[in-house]
């Protein structure tokens, strides 16, 4: 498990970069500055509860290593390409 997880960790800052450049390219009516930082922190904390509920689930053997370790990263691309997908169809 610990392995896999060290593989799959760095692969989170690209994740972060394409859900964030959507969001980031968006026209803001309201909120400003800190309606985008509670939202990255948002993001940041569902990230994190992910790799520790993957993690733990790798070393129960409930998963596979393999999976539990890719679990946030699986989630977070799926939903970057919704959200790119998304942002493309809109303009």
């Amino acid at each position: 498990m610990d392995l896999y997880g060290k593989l799959a960790f760095p692969l989170s800052s690209l994740l972060m970069v394409m859900i964030a450049t959507p969001l980031s390219l968006q026209k803001v009516r309201s909120g400003g500055t800190g309606k985008g930082f509670a939202l990255a922190v948002l993001i940041a904390a569902i990230y994190w509860a992910l790799m520790s509920v993957g993690k733990a689930l790798g070393k129960s053997g409930a998963l596979p290593p393999l999976e539990s370790a890719w679990l946030a990263n699986m989630a977070f691309g799926l939903g970057s390409i919704a959200i790119l997908y998304r942002m493309q169809r809109r303009d």
